[in-house]
């Protein structure tokens, strides 16, 4: 069983593994800034794996014409359960994204129970 702890917009995941709790690293956000930058947290399982992903958006400005034009940018890195613990699986690059985050992109869905 995984759980996510939450204290203001940090989270830190704990889980039972082989009879002890173990406090896994690293710890998570979730959070929006009014300076253009936000954080989300997703929890997913794919073929009987179970995966964590830190989503972060960063505002950007570029020039059009002479002209500010902000954008948002998303880096999404992927955390897999191994053995009982979190291992960092890949980091994306920063990819140009249309509008801004949805509000449920940015905080956490993490709904299930990780049991392996």
């Amino acid at each position: 069983m995984t759980s996510l702890a939450t204290g203001a917009s940090l989270l830190d995941v704990f889980t039972y593994y082989r009879g002890s709790l173990v406090h896994e690293q690293p710890q998570f956000s979730s959070r929006c800034f009014d300076i253009g930058a936000c954080d989300g947290v997703v929890c997913t399982s794919h073929h009987g794996r179970h995966f964590i992903t830190q989503r972060s958006w960063l505002m950007t400005e570029t020039f059009v014409n002479h002209q500010p034009v902000d954008h948002w940018r998303r880096r999404d890195t992927v955390y897999v359960w191994n053995k009982g613990h979190l291992h960092k699986f890949s980091t994306s690059k920063w990819k140009r994204v249309p509008g801004q985050p949805a509000r449920s992109q940015t905080g956490v869905a993490c709904a299930h129970n990780a049991t392996s």
